[in-house]
């Protein structure tokens, strides 16, 4: 099961009504050739390496990506956040330093760890044995002898508890921009929640999901030129 919301705070150029992405219509994707992935924000005792499974699907849906360990050496080196990179100023020479034309930013809005729980269910049941007694009959030569018949029922009943395991999934909320480096604006966004019998599960499906979405997005978005760029 999974649940999709948009995810956009401002850039009213996005196209979206209740969708679970959204394209700068007034972009031209086909100016990024490299995106760098940054590690993703998460709360405390949450988990980890987010980023890198969204960067292990980004390329099987054909995208170019910069592994996130040479993207925040530089961004160390340099004393900069992935946010400061976005509102320095100085976008154009650290996407050329980091030889990114994009970045992808990234938060965990939500985390529920897998849960094991065992449930008792009560069960009556109710058993019915059969009760013989001896009776003396007289047989056709007139002599007599014991018989075992049935003579009614013994009725049980019986109350049984049996223990029944259950999981609970574990879901991750995920929230993703895609921003030029050089001027900070929001190129595409997208949230999802994804479940799964593991955290890692969990950020899997959401991963998979979005990386799907970014690329259906981007082909669309390839297709057809931006709004500003539209003859009238």
């Amino acid at each position: 099961m999974r649940q999709t919301l948009l995810c956009l705070a401002a850039a009213t150029a996005l196209c979206a009504c209740a969708t679970p992405s959204a394209m700068n219509r007034n972009y031209d994707v086909s100016r990024i050739k490299r995106i760098g992935i940054t590690s993703f924000k998460a709360p405390p005792n949450s988990v980890s390496g987010a980023e890198d499974v969204f960067s292990r699907f980004m390329l099987e849906n054909g995208f170019s990506v910069i592994e996130r360990s040479r993207i925040e050496e530089i961004l160390k080196e340099n004393k900069l956040s992935a946010q400061g990179v976005l509102s320095a100023g100085t976008g154009k020479d650290i996407g050329h330093l980091l030889g990114v034309d994009a970045l992808l930013v990234g938060e965990i809005t939500d985390y529920t760890p897998e849960k094991t729980d065992i449930a008792y269910v009560q069960t009556n049941n109710h058993y019915a044995d059969p009760v013989y007694s001896n009776h003396m009959e007289r047989g056709p030569d007139g002599s007599y002898r014991n018989v075992m018949r049935q003579s009614g029922e013994k009725i049980t009943n019986e109350q049984v508890t049996t223990p029944t395991v259950y999981t609970e999934y574990a879901q991750i909320g995920l929230a993703v921009r895609l921003v030029d480096v050089e001027t900070g604006e929001i190129i595409w966004a997208a949230s999802d929640t994804g479940e799964g019998d593991s955290a890692l599960d969990a950020v899997e499906s959401s991963a998979e999901y979005l990386s799907k979405r970014l690329r259906k997005d981007w082909n669309a978005a390839l297709a057809s030129p931006p709004v500003a760029q539209k003859q009238p």
